[in-house]
């Protein structure tokens, strides 16, 4: 570019198109070779300023001209010659080698910015999570606690499970429902399976039964039971609002039956299947199940007391009497009225 369009029009770079068309029209006519008739000089100078004008007056061009000039510097504009500006270009461009390495560093460092504290939360999650197990299984609660928090605000791999850690010990051992409820909360955020959402439901479910809000406690049960089936707790905890709370025996029946079908070694499920029978009148399956109970806790009084009611109502009496002497000879004073009235030899 051997001429500075701006310097031929006498105008700065942030000229108007109306400055443009104003001086060009002042130096076109005293340069035009019609009023310099002979003057080779100012012919050629007509040419030049008539060339800048074309280009500054076509905004277009204008821009195309701008971003030349101003990136592209001539020899007018700096103190470079051809040959220099091109070894000063030369000493600025990298081989594709030096690139590809370039890029590469840039990628590991980012990684490592990334990673690193990711990488350091998890471990300090799993450290502190195992920290907090070491500390229940020795009864030290309050140092349990302070780790299970810790391995949550974590956000490791153990967040669900510290979380929902924490929440038994403010429940169980601490006793504390509503702080409970809060970490059960904070748990969800991080549970992704099935098991996980069961396993809350399941928790809440309890801590509302405990609180004798049978109506929630049931609702959490249930979302414990569709998310895992093979819950066999929650099935029993289930059965026991419907029965006891609800007065619900056929439900408690289908519950109870599900957890037998599932654990068929959970021994307090006959009893409160049995239980359940026993109110529906459904005495034979009544005392099928105390018997499968009694074979397992052959000590438990309450339930040869129950048993027998069921035999009394199916008038077998004598195996009724005996069930009630070994009821009342466990220490079920209950007993003795039955035996009064049902066992007594005629006078």
């Amino acid at each position: 570019m051997k001429n500075n369009y701006y310097q031929l029009l006498q105008i700065n770079s942030n000229a108007t198109l109306v400055e443009i068309k104003s001086t060009y029209r002042d130096l076109a006519k005293k340069y035009h070779p019609d009023k310099n008739p002979g003057k080779a000089s100012y012919e050629q100078k007509f040419k030049l300023i008539t060339e800048a004008y074309a280009t500054l007056s076509n905004p277009e061009k204008r821009r195309r001209y701008d971003l030349r000039y101003k990136y592209i510097p001539p020899q007018s504009r700096n103190d470079y010659s051809s040959a220099r500006w091109r070894r000063y270009k030369s000493r600025r461009q990298f081989s594709k080698e030096a690139i590809i390495k370039g890029n590469i560093f840039i990628i590991a460092l980012v990684i490592v910015v990334v990673m690193v504290p990711v990488l350091l939360n998890y471990y300090s999650s799993r450290y502190n999570y195992n920290e907090g197990i070491r500390a229940r299984s020795n009864n030290d609660y309050l140092t349990a606690m302070v780790h299970f928090r810790r391995s949550m605000v974590l956000f490791g791999n153990k967040s669900f499970e510290a979380g929902l850690a924490a929440a038994k010990l403010k429940y169980y051992y601490f006793k504390d429902p509503s702080d409970a409820l809060f970490l059960i909360n904070q748990a969800v955020e991080y549970a992704k399976t099935d098991e996980e959402f069961s396993k809350i439901h399941y928790l809440k479910g309890r801590i509302f039964q405990e609180g004798r809000d049978y109506e929630s406690a049931r609702t959490e049960l249930l979302k414990s039971v569709n998310y895992s089936q093979v819950f066999d707790s929650a099935y029993y905890y289930l059965g026991e609002i419907n029965s006891f709370a609800f007065q619900n025996y056929a439900q408690g029946v289908e519950n109870f039956n599900q957890l037998l079908k599932l654990s068929p070694d959970y021994t307090i499920g006959y009893f409160a299947r049995g239980y359940c029978f026993q109110k529906l009148d459904d005495h034979e399956n009544a005392i099928s199940d105390f018997d499968n109970y009694l074979k397992a806790k052959p000590r438990n009084g309450q339930v040869f007391l129950y048993k027998a009611i069921s035999e009394l109502t199916l008038n077998r009496v004598k195996q009724a009497c005996e069930d009630l002497i070994t009821a009342e000879n466990l220490g079920i004073s209950d007993a003795a009225a039955y035996i009064i009235i049902n066992c007594q030899p005629p006078n």
